[in-house]
């Protein structure tokens, strides 16, 4: 029989992701600190002015900047909660809330649409998280075009390859 202990356990054990362009990736490797973005918007009438958006889908990461340019961490999240408060929040609310091209009417249908399922994709940290090396297991890599990286980033033991399904140096 399953505890509802060992449900929270297991429900934490999910790899999240975070996903970025080429460019951010380098800076956040290189610094090995993953910072929280600046002004994210307003949830649950508070506003967020600094988080780490993470989502449980890797879909959702391999979208966020496009296949060619994206680079997405995937995080240890059973370690992340040991030393950070992770906070699930609805980033289609946020979204919504803050794109001023849609009517209230139409950020009303968007939140009753989505808010069933997109609550369990995402969490927030509102710190940075450091050293990110501590909580990475890997650095998936959409194309098999990584010239782009430095010569130690390449190298890396961590760079996976989503085509491939596999680590590009191991």
């Amino acid at each position: 029989m399953i505890t509802f202990k060992s449900y929270l356990t297991e429900s934490r054990s999910a790899p999240l992701y975070h996903a970025t362009n080429k460019e951010r990736a380098k800076e956040i490797l290189i610094s090995d600190v993953l910072k929280p973005a600046r002004r994210i918007g307003q949830y649950n009438s508070k506003e967020i002015s600094q988080a780490i958006s993470l989502t449980r889908s890797i879909r959702t990461a391999s979208l966020w900047v496009g296949r060619q340019n994206n680079v997405s961490f995937e995080l240890d999240q059973h370690k992340l909660t040991h030393n950070y408060k992770l906070s699930p929040v609805n980033m289609a609310h946020v979204w919504a809330q803050t794109d001023k091209q849609m009517t209230k009417q139409e950020v009303k249908q968007y939140k009753s649409k989505s808010s069933k399922y997109e609550e369990l994709f995402e969490e927030m940290i509102t710190e940075p998280i450091k050293p990110l090396s501590k909580y990475l297991k890997k650095i998936i890599v959409f194309t098999d075009d990584i010239t782009w990286w430095s010569d130690d980033i390449i190298r890396h033991p961590l760079l996976y390859s989503w085509d491939k399904q596999r680590f590009i140096n191991q």
